[in-house]
């Protein structure tokens, strides 16, 4: 592919004030999300975001990297291809490859980083597609995970399974960044094209039940003092009793109700719903517990049948539970 016509600036230095600020912008996320900005490095991350229609807001190459990885001189291509085709005015940076090793993300990049603006993802923006197709609603709530890299694993499991969305929340003291470059990367770029939303934890609970969908809290029992979504099993027990899906009808939780944990294979997935997964050390907060335990919400649980292993990490978790959930279920084509 010939390389398209497009205007440049070459620098040199890491004295120079654009390095600078990208280095701040790398090395300091609230500086990047303060200025609404998201780092894309890489072939694969800066292709996905202008697929998922993106604004970009600078591009940095390095010809000499990008003459040795074919994808990435594509990529760039592409890219200025779309600057020209939407007569975009991105301001475009041409650096040495010893000056890209210094602003990359990554050992060994490639030598394509683009800036874009973050999008303004809200929750009402989901409800055009909860109103029109709720039976096919299938949501994420990643609740309280912090680490970007074990949000970005969610996030690349509900893509691949289907899943409608990814609702990240987020508390004063568990801040949620969903474009941190970490959380790109382990969602392989999919948190530009899934509709990925943080927001405050109890707006999520809100809008969730507002718009009467089903909350699957993936927790154990009440009696269980294990605060994950794994708990011990006999190995050589009779299969467990399958928990009824018909709930009581009253809209509190019952003595009968409150507290009780369906093994994942035993639970119903009926759509509209929504997934919820907590951190691996400290599980759900009684928010979602309380929620859960509110008919025709429930608990779920992956059953452990180890005497060794206590738990799963939430991804591993979360990728039980997700698939179980489109295996009972499936997602239209």
């Amino acid at each position: 592919m010939a390389t398209p016509h497009y205007r440049y600036k070459n620098l040199t230095s890491d004295a120079n004030p654009r390095i600078k600020t990208l280095l701040k912008y790398r090395d300091k996320p609230r500086a990047r999300r303060k200025d609404n900005l998201i780092i894309a490095e890489g072939s694969r991350e800066v292709t996905r975001a202008l697929a998922a229609n993106l604004i970009p807001y600078e591009l940095y190459l390095s010809p000499d990297l990008l003459i040795k990885n074919s994808a990435a001189q594509d990529a760039a291509n592409r890219f200025i291809e779309h600057l020209n085709q939407y007569n975009l005015a991105t301001p475009t940076y041409h650096l040495p490859a010893n000056l890209f090793n210094k602003i990359a993300l990554v050992n060994n990049p490639q030598g394509i980083l683009a800036l874009f603006h973050t999008p303004n993802y809200q929750l009402d923006n989901l409800r055009p597609l909860i109103q029109n197709n709720p039976q096919q609603i299938r949501i994420l709530i990643a609740s309280q995970i912090e680490k970007p890299g074990n949000l970005g694993a969610l996030i690349r499991t509900a893509a691949s399974a289907g899943y409608t969305a990814v609702l990240a929340s987020t508390t004063p003291d568990y801040p949620v960044d969903i474009y941190h470059p970490n959380c790109i990367r382990n969602s392989t770029a999919a948190v530009f094209s899934l509709p990925t939303i943080a927001a405050p934890e109890q707006d999520i609970q809100s809008f969730l039940t507002e718009n009467n969908i089903r909350i699957l809290a993936a927790a154990p029992p009440c009696s269980s003092s294990v605060p994950s979504t794994f708990i011990p099993e006999p190995m050589h027990n009779d299969e467990p009793t399958a928990i009824p899906t018909t709930q009581p009808s009253e809209s509190n939780p019952t003595d009968s109700t409150r507290g009780v944990s369906s093994p994942h294979t035993h639970a119903s997935y009926p759509s509209p719903f929504a997934l919820v997964i907590g951190s691996e050390d400290r599980g759900l907060p009684n928010s979602w517990l309380d929620l859960a335990d509110t008919p025709p919400n429930t608990r779920i649980h992956i059953p452990n049948h180890s005497t060794i292993v206590d738990s799963l990490n939430a991804s591993a978790a979360a990728a039980v539970l997700i698939y179980e959930s489109i295996r009972t279920s499936p997602p239209c084509p």
